[in-house]
């Protein structure tokens, strides 16, 4: 079982203190949307509500929001793993903060 060739896939963490109350708004309404099948176009591939956070899978190139909701740091969070060539993105409450982003806790 599992022979052959390995696909190896990187994420990072990153703290939710660094997603405002629209950011949060915006990251369950994709949940929402994906779960329901909704999305024509999604920004992530996949997402999923944690019970402490999200995760996500991303595409290689940057993105652009498709809801017209507004957001925060969301997209610029998102859009630097992407940059960095990170596969997936953790939002979680016990991971890393980062100086260079804001904080909202």
């Amino acid at each position: 079982m599992f022979k052959g060739e390995k696909e190896t896939l990187s994420g990072i963490a990153v703290s939710t203190a660094h997603l405002s109350d629209k950011d949060k708004a915006y990251l369950n309404e994709l949940a929402c949307q994906y779960r329901t099948n909704e999305m024509l176009e999604m920004e992530v591939p996949f997402i999923a509500e944690r019970r402490y956070g999200y995760i996500l899978k991303l595409y290689s190139e940057q993105i652009k929001p498709s809801l017209s909701l507004p957001y925060d740091n969301l997209i610029n969070i998102i859009n630097a793993a992407i940059e960095n060539k990170y596969d997936f993105l953790e939002f979680d409450c016990d991971a890393q903060t980062y100086s260079d982003i804001d904080v909202y806790e």
